[in-house]
């Protein structure tokens, strides 16, 4: 369940008739947001997820995650690359394009990750393994 950004975790149903219904905590009792991401790669896999997660709009979610994984740079952090990775792979499934999530989820294994990374990249790859078993 990823947070929107009002820094709430949730998720949406879309009824017969294609409206959105969006769920989640009672903002008096869910904890307080984070402060907005400061980095390149986690401002782009949040505004992905704003855009896809709660307005529905998984193109522009896609042209988000694609332009910031177009320009990487130096000190891109690798577990955010893994997160936005494997976020772009889920996009792709839902956009019934197999071949395109296979290829975001190669590339995410093949990310380079410390020890600590890997812990902190942990629950990116338990997504990364249900979408890999989807695909099979």
């Amino acid at each position: 369940m990823r947070k929107n950004a009002d820094g709430l975790g949730g998720f949406s149903v879309i009824d017969p008739g294609g409206n959105w219904i969006r769920f989640h905590r009672d903002a008096a009792t869910a904890p307080m947001p984070a402060t907005t991401p400061a980095r390149r790669l986690a401002k782009a896999l949040a505004n992905a997820v704003v855009q896809a997660d709660s307005r529905g709009s998984v193109g522009k979610a896609v042209r988000i995650l694609d332009s910031a994984l177009a320009r990487p740079q130096a000190d891109d952090d690798p577990v955010e690359q893994v997160e936005v990775l494997v976020y772009r792979a889920e996009l792709a499934m839902v956009l019934h394009d197999p071949k395109t999530a296979a290829k975001m989820l190669a590339r995410a294994q093949s990310v380079t990750l410390t020890g600590d990374e890997s812990e902190r990249a942990a629950p990116a790859f338990d997504n990364a393994a249900e979408l890999a078993a989807a695909l099979r």
